[in-house]
């Protein structure tokens, strides 16, 4: 795996303590690559009991969260899977979609326990 990676120009890595550790394991060129969630803004003592209450969400229930455009391209079948697996383990679990796009109409269609909010700003208080 090592040999594989050092031949690439890069390797990322999601935090500074895996970066650290592939360094030291002899991965080369490991470069930080953060997540793209701001932590602070979706901790989840932000929730907003309201919005968790309009979705069907109890207390402590999941909530699955996609944001971003609503298209063929991002792979949205994947995240569908992937989803009906973790309803497998958590039935009670909610997928809320977050934007819009060309696939919209026919995901909710074919997925009618999906909650889709459409474009939000920014600002809103997460739920999840």
């Amino acid at each position: 795996m090592r040999r594989f990676h050092n031949q690439a120009d890069a390797t990322l890595g999601p935090t500074r303590e895996l970066q650290q550790f592939l360094g030291e394991q002899g991965f080369e060129r490991v470069r930080l690559l953060a997540r793209a969630v701001d932590s602070q803004q979706f901790d989840p003592g932000r929730r907003d009991p309201a919005l968790r209450e309009e979705w069907g969400v109890d207390g402590n229930g999941l909530v699955a969260i996609y944001v971003g455009r609503i298209a063929a391209e991002k792979n949205l079948g994947l995240a569908v899977k992937a989803f009906r697996k973790l309803q497998q383990i958590r039935p009670k679990a909610r997928f809320v979609w977050v934007g819009d796009g060309p696939a919209r109409e026919k995901l909710a269609h074919e997925n009618p326990d999906f909650i889709f909010c459409g474009i939000q700003p920014a600002a809103r208080p997460s739920a999840t």
